[in-house]
């Protein structure tokens, strides 16, 4: 079975040159998304390489570098208007016009996979220790998709592609 709702052609194929950087656009955004959701999500379709985050127009929004341009064909066309969180946090995904990323920090805006040695970047801010240990804290976000505060992922991959939205009352919710 072919995925359907591809940007780059009717039969899906990909076209000439495309980018294997996306640019994801995080609307409804209810809940956090951090840089390690992000990463954790995209990397079920192949090598991520380089993820920036960073907030335009009152829109969080990241770019995403992967590995191979197929990886970041199929990424578009099952994520785009999925949600990470049960009725928030609807991921637009779509190609960038980049083509590489150049990242020069390891922190919580910014993560060079490829790179482990990269510095923190000292005048950078980084999660207040508050807000670390919220969301950090066990139960909020342990799993693949896991929910945040009782509300289920609605992410979920079938071999066909995409899969219906779980619904609260499917949702095994494990206590905190």
């Amino acid at each position: 079975m072919a995925l359907g709702g591809s940007a780059s052609g009717s039969d899906g194929a990909l076209m000439p040159g495309q980018s294997p950087v996306l640019r994801i656009i995080v609307e409804n955004l209810f809940y956090p998304v951090s840089l390690e959701v992000l990463h954790q999500i995209f990397s079920k379709f192949g090598t991520v390489l380089k993820i920036i985050t960073f907030t335009k127009n009152n829109q969080f929004q990241a770019l995403l570098q992967y590995a191979d341009p197929i990886n970041a064909h199929h990424a578009k066309v099952t994520l785009d208007g999925q949600n990470i969180y049960n009725a928030c946090c609807t991921l637009r995904v779509e190609f960038s016009k980049l083509t590489s990323l150049n990242v020069k920090y390891n922190n919580d805006k910014s993560r060079d996979f490829t790179r482990l040695d990269l510095p923190s970047g000292d005048g950078q801010p980084t999660m207040d220790p508050a807000m670390t240990g919220a969301f950090g804290a066990p139960g909020i976000i342990s799993s693949p998709y896991a929910g945040a505060a009782g509300f289920c992922p609605t992410i979920g991959f079938s071999q066909a592609g995409r899969s219906p939205p779980l619904s609260p009352s499917s949702c095994p919710i494990s206590p905190i």
